[in-house]
């Protein structure tokens, strides 16, 4: 997806295999929507967002938070935290 590429992310939506668009509907759900509402899908949207750039960025995050080693398990934990406060706030 980071190439501009998108057949394979298309792929998995079409074929019902997307786990983003999966949990958007199970929270959809949970929240008692028949369909996900738009403040539910941005917020979604923005989880998803972090959950990718954070895997392309790790590294150079670290190297700019000058996050430690010993430390780099507790900052992917609360990164963790923070996207999944993003995707659910009222949790």
């Amino acid at each position: 997806m980071l190439d501009g590429e998108l057949d394979i992310a298309r792929l998995e939506v079409d074929d019902g295999v997307s786990v983003p668009r999966r949990a958007l509907f199970v929270l959809a759900e949970a929240m008692g929507q028949a369909e996900p509402h738009v403040e539910l899908k941005a917020h979604v949207a923005a989880s998803v967002a972090l959950q990718l750039a954070w895997v392309a960025v790790e590294d150079f995050v670290f190297a700019v938070t000058d996050v430690k080693k010993s430390e780099r398990a507790a900052v992917r934990h609360h990164i963790a935290d923070l996207s999944l406060t993003i995707a659910v706030p009222d949790q």
